[in-house]
């Protein structure tokens, strides 16, 4: 394999800051170099938000939007965009942020359903967000295509697709397409079958977030960066630098969450993450993916991936899920056998084209015990807390946002009804319990998909239907 880029930062802040670096960067653009402000030990905030993510930043939007603050600031300990936000696939996408039927259990099929319809509303209305401010995303509304390459995995699609109907998408949302008709999209290989979503959309994650960064700043939002919050208080916040004060405050670390939320409540989870080299014309008359879908499979080890604007192919997957205590991936570095996993998958699907790597990276999700977000907020301590999207956050940190500025300005909405307010999904076990489950998961979901394609199986194999239910996810 040649030599890449591994760790730091994600392909998507890499090509940011190569553009600054040249010069490239448009007035409508976003930049880091005005980011930033100074602990003022002395000033009380309407609203304090901890960390610089969607969520956060999302907050802070729909807050301003509401009129019910007048003064916010957003502290990140790193740079905006630094954790998941910027290192995710670029999924603005209509999945859902837990398990559908965990909500539908606690609050009726019928708040699930509209859950569902307000995940696509905000769609549109992040498209419309970029439109409005000049935020080039790289966006396209391309739908998105998850392929099944075993007949088990055709039996999963098809299981996947009674679900998503039953709470709340409609046909056209989700069309079942045959092997040929998935083949037109995309040229898989080993495809069985697909389904395809009409309102997924691709987006360069970094811009997205570095974008609603600048028009913030320039509304007056302090977004004070490398400040780290060590414990929250009802007033006021603790931080590395000095205490910051705030009539209220919201918590939006996700997968960085630990040390604020307490042991177990969501652990970060590793996603891992490559970009090929700009891919030849040649080879994408081969590949097909004229249309930009994005991409995702049935197997027990997913992968999703999505055709870059710059002609690439960006690829992840969970090939190293969890560190031991919760090790959150500083560096972000990949193991050279995670690294030739996800080639090797390229491989699989596309096997007339050589793949060289330019990037590879990885970062944290923030995972509940039963795979379900919250949106919690206290009127009583004015402290609010939002966790948990178990990678489906690009679209659900958007909501997320509008529903916790709705309980800030204690207005009942649509969004305070939908069923992840003040949701409950318990605690993890401890280490070492933990980290023995989840990596046997991994490996029982790993071994299942050799056994499928090996011996043509057209049910999914129990030991990864008895681990799913274990774990939670099913």
């Amino acid at each position: 394999m040649s030599s890449f880029i591994n760790g730091q930062i994600s392909h998507w802040d890499y090509q940011e800051k190569l553009a600054e670096l040249k010069g490239q960067k448009t007035p409508g653009q976003a930049s880091s170099k005005f980011l930033g402000s100074s602990i003022q030990p002395t000033k009380k905030y309407d609203l304090v938000i901890i960390g610089g993510g969607f969520t956060g930043l999302w907050t802070a939007y729909h807050n301003l939007r509401n009129n019910a603050v007048n003064s916010i600031a957003i502290l990140e300990a790193n740079t905006v965009g630094y954790g998941a936000s910027g290192r995710n696939g670029g999924w603005l996408s209509q999945l859902f942020p837990g398990r559908a039927s965990v909500y539908a259990k606690s609050r009726g099929i019928e708040s699930v359903r509209n859950f569902q319809r307000m995940i696509i509303d905000s769609i549109s209305e992040v498209i419309d967000v970029t439109k409005e401010h000049g935020i080039d995303a790289d966006i396209c509304r391309s739908g998105g295509l998850e392929v099944a390459t075993s007949k088990a995995g055709v039996a999963r699609l098809r299981k996947t697709r009674e679900a998503e109907l039953h709470y709340g998408l409609r046909p056209d949302e989700a069309i079942e397409l045959n092997a040929d008709e998935s083949r037109e999209r995309i040229n898989i290989a080993t495809t069985h079958a697909g389904l395809y979503h009409k309102n997924n959309t691709r987006i360069n994650p970094a811009k997205l977030a570095r974008g609603l960064a600048q028009y913030l700043v320039g509304e007056g939002v302090e977004i004070i960066q490398g400040v780290r919050v060590t414990s929250i208080h009802p007033g006021y916040v603790s931080t590395n630098l000095g205490r910051v004060n705030a009539r209220r405050i919201v918590c939006c670390t996700e997968g960085y969450s630990g040390p604020l939320l307490g042991e177990g409540r969501v652990i970060p989870v590793n996603s891992s993450m490559i970009a090929t080299e700009p891919i030849a014309a040649s080879d994408w008359e081969k590949i097909g993916w004229s249309g930009y879908e994005l991409l995702g499979d049935t197997a027990h080890t997913f992968i999703y991936a999505q055709r870059t604007a710059d002609n690439r192919i960006a690829i992840g997957g969970r090939g190293s899920p969890y560190g031991y205590g919760g090790d959150t991936a500083a560096d972000g570095r990949l193991l050279e056998s995670v690294v030739d996993q996800l080639v090797d998958r390229l491989g699989v699907f596309f096997p007339d084209v050589d793949f060289a790597v330019a990037h590879a990276w990885r970062g944290v999700l923030g995972v509940t015990r039963d795979w379900c977000a919250t949106v919690n907020w206290d009127d009583d301590t004015s402290i609010g807390y939002v966790f948990g999207y178990a990678g489906h956050g690009v679209t659900s940190t958007y909501l997320a946002g509008k529903t916790m500025a709705d309980r800030i300005a204690r207005r009942r909405t649509p969004a305070t009804e939908l069923p992840w307010n003040n949701h409950n999904s318990g605690r993890w076990e401890p280490d070492p319990i933990r980290w023995l489950g989840i990596h046997s998961l991994y490996k029982v979901f790993g071994a299942s998909d050799v056994y499928e394609n090996r011996f043509e199986s057209d049910r999914t194999p129990w030991p990864a239907q008895i681990s799913a239910r274990i774990a939670g996810m099913d």
